[in-house]
């Protein structure tokens, strides 16, 4: 429409309508781009990815994994760190053995368990063979007794085909429990976690799933 001869109120009501087409465009396109753009906008280094890995709890760490459960690439690449770096995994629940305990998993060098408080909170327990842990060359501590914290990374997931898609990925950390003298003489033969959680959490989400894969590092 060629408006150069139209009235002046005529021409402002036309490029009005004219910018709010083009503003609700580009509404509608940036609202497709945070829905489906993820795979497309997220790059991450591998470096950022082992960063993450390693130190989960850094204020940068909690940005990239926010950005890693955009992109299914980038929780592959996490999974494979997670392979190279974690001292130990646990692929399969076992039954519980009550009602109150939600999730046992345990082998001949680590144990792992949910249990119920009340109605609004769970408690994770994990308990390490010391003998396991010196075993095991832990980057940036010099013995068992300088380990203070243990993550759990809890990745859900589905298998397509040959491949494990991991739909999202959850970080957990423990912190070491401390014992008194006469206890830890005791249960020397062990190294215990723990952390208090709310259950309507994320992390309860993905620890109590029995389709979880769980990975520990230090």
């Amino acid at each position: 429409m060629n408006l150069e001869n139209a009235p002046l109120d005529e021409q402002v009501f036309v490029a009005l309508q004219a910018y709010e087409e083009l503003k609700r465009a580009a509404l509608a396109l940036k609202q497709q781009n945070d829905i489906h753009g993820g795979e497309r906008n997220v790059r991450l280094s591998f470096t950022e990815i082992v960063h993450c890995v390693r130190q989960p709890y850094a204020q940068s760490s909690q940005k990239i994994l926010k950005r890693v459960n955009q992109s299914l690439d980038a929780r592959r690449k996490y999974r494979f760190a997670l392979q190279q770096l974690s001292i130990m995994q646990s692929p399969q629940q076992r039954a519980a053995s009550s009602i109150e305990q939600l999730l046992v998993r345990t082998n001949e060098d680590f144990t792992l368990t949910l249990s119920l408080q009340d109605d609004d909170y769970a408690l994770i327990e994990l308990s390490l063979s010391d003998s396991e842990i010196k075993s095991i060359a832990v980057p940036g501590y010099d013995s068992a007794a300088a380990i203070s914290r243990a993550y759990l990374h809890c990745t859900a997931n589905k298998k397509s085909g040959a491949e494990i898609d991991d739909l999202s990925i959850e970080v957990l950390g423990l912190e070491r429990r401390k014992m008194s003298k006469s206890t830890e003489s005791m249960t020397s033969e062990s190294i215990s976690f723990a952390a208090v959680i709310p259950q309507n959490s994320p992390q309860f989400m993905a620890l109590s799933s029995v389709d979880s894969h769980i990975f520990v590092t230090l």
